[in-house]
């Protein structure tokens, strides 16, 4: 895994680590939505307003990094 930008770009010299991912399942997603939203009032006003909007948004699914460490 190397440091990007928003749109995936490597700066040279980027910090590299090694890890695993892997996908979560629906519950684990909601679960880690839920502990985004608790963190950060722009996710709960944003979920806010798709939920008052009726905005449709793509299905989410988590990604869980462990990072290798020594």
């Amino acid at each position: 895994m190397t440091v990007c930008d928003a749109r995936g770009r490597i700066a040279a010299g980027a910090p590299s680590a090694n890890g695993t991912a892997r996908l979560l399942d629906e519950q684990a997603t909601a679960a880690g939505r839920a502990l985004i939203a608790r963190k950060y009032l722009s996710s709960r006003i944003g979920n806010w307003a798709a939920r008052v909007l009726h905005i449709r948004r793509p299905q989410m699914i988590g990604i869980a990094i462990t990072l290798e460490t020594g």
